[in-house]
């Protein structure tokens, strides 16, 4: 086993938040936008994926952050198409893009070019196919998604930063001028 580090443990916590979390996401659609709610359910094809995050980190911590990277990515670009541009879902790009340049320290810079590149392939097809799939979600429907989703992400970049900014070592204080 591995010992972990920082970036190591941040993206561990996060797959497990994800992970346990992805079971109640169709139950939010379905109070958002009743009996249209089935697409939600192609999330849960994600869950597996960021469980196995954890024991991967033991093995290839590398690999584990790519793994919770490149499976935030796909699987938020899979809600897109299957809710449409107008459920918002597009915003956990935010927060997946943001741990990506947490967890890969600088000397890794050619990891995180390789997943901002994927990152860029997979969420512009996405996008053009979203355009072409209408949920049928009524503008009452499709505000409330959009509502849920943008806090959603903003509450999980919050929740990035704060573990991110306490798995820091505190900053030492520069010592009294002479």
């Amino acid at each position: 086993m591995i010992e972990q580090d920082a970036e190591t443990r941040l993206a561990t916590t996060i797959a497990r938040v994800a992970a346990w979390s992805q079971p109640f996401y169709p139950l939010y659609i379905y109070f958002a936008a009743g009996t249209l709610a089935w697409p939600a359910f192609l999330s849960l094809l994600s869950t597996p994926f960021f469980g196995a995050v954890p024991w991967l980190a033991r093995r290839n911590p590398a690999g584990a952050k790519a793994l919770l990277v490149m499976t935030g990515v796909i699987n938020t670009t899979l809600c897109m198409v299957a809710m449409g541009e107008t459920s918002l879902v597009f915003a956990y790009l935010a927060p997946i893009l943001l741990l990506a340049v947490l967890i890969f320290p600088v000397k890794d810079w050619w990891n995180l070019a390789l997943l901002l590149a994927a990152t860029i392939a997979i969420a512009t097809s996405g996008h053009l196919a979203a355009r072409a799939i209408t949920p049928g979600f009524t503008l009452e429907q499709s505000r409330s998604l959009a509502l849920m989703h943008l806090a959603s992400a903003a509450a999980l970049t919050a929740l990035i930063l704060f573990l991110h900014r306490r798995g820091k070592p505190p900053a030492t204080a520069a010592p009294p001028p002479r």
